[in-house]
């Protein structure tokens, strides 16, 4: 054997010998990219939103707009912490 000399057979030439032309395939090439997207797949995405963000909305509604809105009416009244009643006084506070 010669140096510098590979033994490989190149990918073009055939189990006959003949260059530029290869072998049938049995199978069709694998398909690219991602699978077709069916019908009923955006729903399943929809209900995964839903199930994600609502749980989140309630928290921020229930922790954050429930006592600024509480806060904003009771800006408007009298009322001591002790007393469980509250005088109503307008925009004079």
């Amino acid at each position: 054997m010669l140096k510098g000399y590979s033994t490989d057979v190149p990918s073009s030439v055939t189990s006959a010998g003949r260059v530029g032309q290869t072998a049938a395939r049995s199978t069709p090439p694998a398909p690219v990219g991602p699978p077709p997207r069916r019908a009923g797949h955006r729903w399943g995405e929809a209900l995964l939103a839903a199930a994600l963000l609502l749980p989140n909305l309630a928290l921020l509604i229930v922790f954050t707009y429930h006592p600024l809105i509480d806060n904003i009416r009771l800006s408007f009244t009298d009322w001591n912490i002790s007393s469980p009643i509250a005088n109503g006084v307008g925009v004079s506070n």
